[in-house]
């Protein structure tokens, strides 16, 4: 007996694993003021429009999606953590 289904789970597979190369190493650069709360929002935005970009049209997988999800927020929770840590020393910060 065929398993049924198993076709829509292995193109969901390689989905994944397309979406994760894409995704591996540097999401992308962003500068921002740790004093700006502004500035900082604008940088997780440039972040996570970078790993929409990154993942295209894969996104609609529902596995990819979820890593997506995971993905942005702590690249979120880092540049917040970041902020924090900078405005101890003020100044600008550079992701590069």
């Amino acid at each position: 007996m065929p398993i049924k289904g198993l076709d829509n789970l292995r193109r969901k597979m390689i989905e994944l694993e397309k979406a994760v190369a894409a995704l591996d190493g540097n999401v992308g650069g962003v500068q921002f003021n740790p004093s700006d709360p502004q500035s900082i929002e604008i940088a997780i935005q440039q972040t996570e429009s970078a790993i929409d970009s990154r993942v295209g049209d894969y996104s609609r997988n529902e596995m990819v999606g979820k890593l997506v999800v995971n993905m942005k927020e702590k690249c979120r929770q880092e540049i917040l953590r970041r902020a924090a840590d900078a405005r101890a020393g003020e100044g600008a910060v550079d992701d590069d």
